[in-house]
């Protein structure tokens, strides 16, 4: 599904990239959002119009059942759409996958929270993989510890020309210190 791939590569350059990562409600299984302001002939422009947007958490297949919240406010009820009804996994099923979008970003939150990785460091260089226009990387350095972030958004996987020296802390399904797969990423402790 080419919406989570871009999904990936995004979380992986928002949440690697030097400060406070945050992950928005739902980001992390892919929920999508209501596309309009209100429902039912009701707008609410200027008090927590965010709200129209967010969906409940999918944690089931089923309103009701599977502690699926049955979210109201002023008497609207906050529906799922047609996306997160019939084509999002759920909660369980994506901890069960573990190519889902879900561990994909537990995964990252993981490798950032990592007391070795400069979580207020500055990034050195940002640029391609190997002048392959289809990833990103950053050397990112806090004075005391130094890694070499890779994300791959091509459909392929890519195989470094010269493989880095240094620790691997982690990637995605397949990462090695001398590849990144397909839509993933690794880190290098330099």
């Amino acid at each position: 599904n080419k919406a989570i791939t871009l999904a990936k590569y995004y979380a992986a350059i928002t949440i690697l990239t030097p400060g406070v990562s945050w992950i928005y409600y739902g980001d992390e299984i892919g929920l999508t959002g209501n596309t309009q302001d209100g429902t039912d002939g009701v707008d609410d422009h200027g008090n927590n119009v965010d709200r129209w947007y967010r969906q409940p958490m999918k944690w089931g297949n089923t309103k009701g059942e599977d502690m699926v919240t049955n979210y109201m406010f002023g008497g609207i009820r906050i529906a799922w759409d047609n996306i997160n009804q019939n084509y999002l996994k759920n909660v369980s099923e994506q901890e069960a996958d573990q190519n889902s979008l879900l561990n994909y970003f537990k995964l990252l939150t993981s490798i950032k929270n990592d007391d070795r990785y400069p979580t207020y460091g500055y990034v050195k260089s940002n640029g391609s993989i190997d002048g392959t226009p289809t990833g990103s990387y950053m050397e990112i350095t806090d004075g005391v510890h130094t890694v070499r972030v890779r994300i791959n958004n091509g459909d392929t996987d890519a195989t470094l020309q010269i493989p880095d020296g240094g620790t691997f802390m982690g990637g995605s399904a397949g990462a090695t210190n001398a590849k990144i797969p397909a839509h993933g990423f690794h880190v290098i402790l330099a």
